[in-house]
C-alpha cells in the first residue's frame, strides 16, 4: 500500500498529539486533588514508527454506556463530576471535552468519577496568550463559542455549559439542539427517563433554571463558575432522594370563569410576604373561595405545593 506525503504528514501530527495529550494527562495527574479523578496512565513508548501508553486497568463503565437508576444516581453523578471540573479551574485548567464517553463511571459509589482523554485539555494562560490556535469540539456538548472557534471567548463557562448539556442527555435520552437550549426558555421538564422520579414542582423548576443558567447560547447568560454548578446540584440532590417523603398537590382550576378582583389578589400577595396565613371573611354566596383559588392559580409559580382542602369546626 502506497502511503502518500499528506497521510505522513498527518499521521506525524496524530503522533504528535498523542505524545502531548500523555504528557498533559502526567501533568494534571500530579496536581493535588486531581490523582485519584484522572486516568493512570503508566508510562509512553516508542516502536516500529508509532507510540504506545498503557494505562492500569479499572473497573467500571465510560458514562456512555452507564444508565442510571434513578434520577437522584443521576444527579449524584454529574456532581461528582461538576467537582472533578471545579479542581480544574481551581487549577487554571479548562477541560473543554465533557461528554459521557470521557467520564468513568464506577459501580461501587456515585459520588466519584474519573475523566480520561485529554485532548482539549488547556490551561487558561493558553488560551489568553494564543488565541488564534484550533480547538476540537464535541457535537452536543461544547460550548457555542467552541464550535465557533471563538477562543477569545472560552472560559470556565464553556466547561458550565458542557455540565448542563452532559445532565440534558442523561435525563432525555438526547442531545441538546437550538430549539431546546434558546435562551433556555424552551426547555419543558417533560418525557425524560425519570419522569416518575420527579414528583415535586420545585424540583421540576429547579431543573428547568439548571437548564436555563448553564445551556443558554449566550455566556453571558450563564453560570460562570463551577460553585453555581455544585450549589443547584446540592439542593436538587435531596429532593430527588427516593427516601424523601413528598405529599402531591390537588388543586385544579378552570381559568374562563374570573374577571376582577386584581386590588384584592394584590393585597392578598402583598399580606403573605410577611405572614403564613390569610383568612377570607365575609357573607356567603360573596366569592370567597373563588377568590382563593384564583389567587392559588395567579401564584401557582411560587409555591411548592398547592392542596385545596375543606374542613368542619377547626382547621387543626
Amino acid at each position: 500500500i502506497s502511503v502518500t506525503a499528506c497521510d505522513k504528514k498527518r499521521f506525524c501530527t496524530i503522533k504528535e498529539n498523542f505524545i502531548r495529550t500523555y504528557q498533559r494527562n502526567t501533568e494534571i495527574r500530579n496536581l493535588t486533588g486531581l490523582v485519584n479523578s484522572t486516568s493512570n496512565t503508566q508510562d509512553i513508548w516508542e516502536n516500529s514508527g508509532t507510540c504506545y501508553s498503557v494505562c492500569s486497568y479499572e473497573e467500571g463503565q465510560n458514562y456512555r454506556e452507564y444508565e442510571d437508576e434513578t434520577l437522584y444516581e443521576l444527579l449524584r453523578h454529574v456532581k461528582a463530576l461538576a467537582k472533578v471540573i471545579s479542581g480544574y479551574h481551581e487549577k487554571k485548567y479548562l477541560h473543554l471535552d465533557i461528554k459521557p464517553e470521557n467520564v468513568f463511571i464506577f459501580p461501587e459509589t456515585a459520588e466519584h468519577v474519573m475523566l480520561f482523554d485529554f485532548d482539549s485539555v488547556v490551561s487558561e494562560d493558553e488560551i489568553k496568550k494564543k488565541t488564534d490556535f484550533i480547538l476540537s469540539y464535541s457535537a452536543g456538548f461544547s460550548a457555542p463559542e467552541q464550535k465557533r472557534g471563538r477562543n477569545d471567548q472560552i472560559g470556565t463557562w464553556s466547561d458550565v455549559y458542557s455540565i448542563g448539556a452532559l445532565l440534558y442527555f442523561k435525563l432525555f435520552g438526547k442531545k441538546a439542539d437550538l430549539l431546546d437550549i434558546w435562551i433556555g426558555k424552551g426547555i419543558r421538564i417533560k418525557h425524560t427517563k425519570y419522569d416518575k422520579d420527579i414528583n415535586s414542582p420545585k424540583l421540576e423548576r429547579m431543573l428547568k433554571q439548571f437548564f436555563e443558567n448553564t445551556l443558554a447560547i449566550s455566556r453571558y447568560a450563564r453560570w460562570k463558575t463551577m460553585d453555581d454548578v455544585l450549589n443547584a446540584l446540592d439542593q436538587m440532590i435531596p429532593m430527588a432522594d427516593p427516601e424523601n417523603k413528598y405529599i402531591p398537590g390537588n388543586f385544579v382550576y378552570n381559568e374562563n370563569c374570573f374577571v376582577g378582583r386584581r386590588k384584592e389578589l394584590s393585597a392578598i400577595r402583598d399580606m403573605l410576604v410577611n405572614v403564613n396565613a390569610v383568612f377570607l371573611s365575609g357573607i356567603g354566596g360573596s366569592g370567597k373561595t373563588e377568590i382563593a383559588k384564583r389567587y392559588a392559580y395567579c401564584y401557582r409559580e411560587s409555591y411548592n405545593v398547592i392542596m385545596f382542602l375543606r374542613f368542619d369546626k377547626s382547621i387543626r
